[in-house]
């Protein structure tokens, strides 16, 4: 009655009405201090619970694909993933290689997974959060030492390799510089031909400051071998906010970002707010909490990825698959 609910109250040791909000801003409170403790930065973390809970309703805008759909035998179990989720599945790049000891490989298109019934066996498609727990992205990060992405060992064949993901089609794709573009046209400006130019772009994408302080690991070393061919090998930094929140306050995050970005590099630093689940889907993202590196030819198309803090020997074959991206579309020219 009058939009109230019980909740304990430990302090006094009895039971009051409170007003249903309450005891939820009580959980967010909790688990915004969780991430603190973790060294997290809380304003970079804005889904922590699924789009359909009542806080997520708020702090994410994600589009939810109604048309993916799993199609369930109740006699084994089974379980039959339909055309339209094949279809979106189809849109990822297949070079990329996940990393199946954690939990990032079995996510569906949107966000979802099969979870099976432990009593009955029946299987049904959920939200992550749901099945996994609201942390999963923590638990995945710790069993793959921050890397749900493995780096190839081979560069991914032109045959196979795609197109980087389209990007900022609504103008929230801006550059600290100030100017507005899309991608991967932006990639591909200095080959409008679109001949097999010898050039190659590294991007480099974080979502929050923790996936931040990884990519230096990968780029330093990659800038470091290219320095004297800057016009052939490109860094590009990207700088991803999702949620109405983040969209709010975008002008702070961006005069955070300008303070600590040099301005030789604000040109080639992207800041993009909006709804980018397709986008994350295509290239493997499905885990926020990390950073990711792609190496892109001169079409645009992705030919190496990788997540996590790149070690020696990853970060070696980056710089060799660059050149010799390089060098055979010379030849090729």
């Amino acid at each position: 009655p009058n939009s109230v609910e019980l909740s304990n109250d430990k302090k006094a040791g009895k039971m009051r009405y409170v007003k249903p909000l309450a005891p939820l801003a009580t959980r967010l409170t909790k688990d915004l201090s969780f991430y603190k403790n973790q060294n997290f930065h809380i304003l970079q973390y804005p889904a922590l619970y699924n789009q359909h809970h009542p806080v997520s309703r708020f702090f994410s805008n994600c589009k939810s694909y109604k048309n993916v759909r799993v199609n369930v035998n109740t006699t084994n179990g089974s379980y039959v993933i339909d055309e339209a989720t094949k279809n979106l599945m189809k849109e990822r790049h297949q070079g990329i290689k996940m990393n199946t000891e954690g939990l990032s490989h079995t996510i569906l298109p949107g966000d979802f997974v099969i979870k099976t019934n432990q009593k009955t066996g029946e299987k049904r498609k959920v939200y992550a959060e749901r099945s996994l727990g609201y942390f999963w992205m923590l638990k995945d990060l710790k069993v793959t030492d921050n890397k749900p992405i493995l780096s190839n060992k081979r560069i991914i064949p032109a045959e196979i390799a795609k197109v980087f993901p389209s990007l900022g089609s609504e103008g929230s794709l801006a550059s600290l510089s100030g100017d507005v573009t899309t991608f991967p046209e932006f990639l591909t400006i200095n080959n409008k031909s679109k001949n097999k130019q010898p050039q190659c772009t590294l991007i480099a994408i974080h979502y929050n400051d923790f996936g931040y302080q990884m990519l230096p690991s990968w780029t330093k070393r990659f800038e470091e071998a290219f320095e004297k061919d800057k016009n052939l090998a490109q860094v590009i930094n990207l700088s991803i906010h999702e949620g109405k929140v983040l969209s709010l306050i975008s002008s702070f995050i961006k005069s955070a970002l300008e303070k600590n970005v040099p301005e030789d590099r604000k040109p080639f630093t992207f800041t993009y707010f909006g709804e980018c689940c397709t986008f994350r889907d295509q290239l493997r993202m499905h885990n926020n909490k990390t950073g990711y590196i792609y190496l892109l030819d001169g079409l645009g198309r992705v030919r190496f990825a990788g997540s996590g803090n790149g070690s020696e020997e990853e970060v070696t074959n980056l710089i060799n698959f660059s050149k010799e991206l390089m060098s055979s579309m010379k030849n090729k020219s």
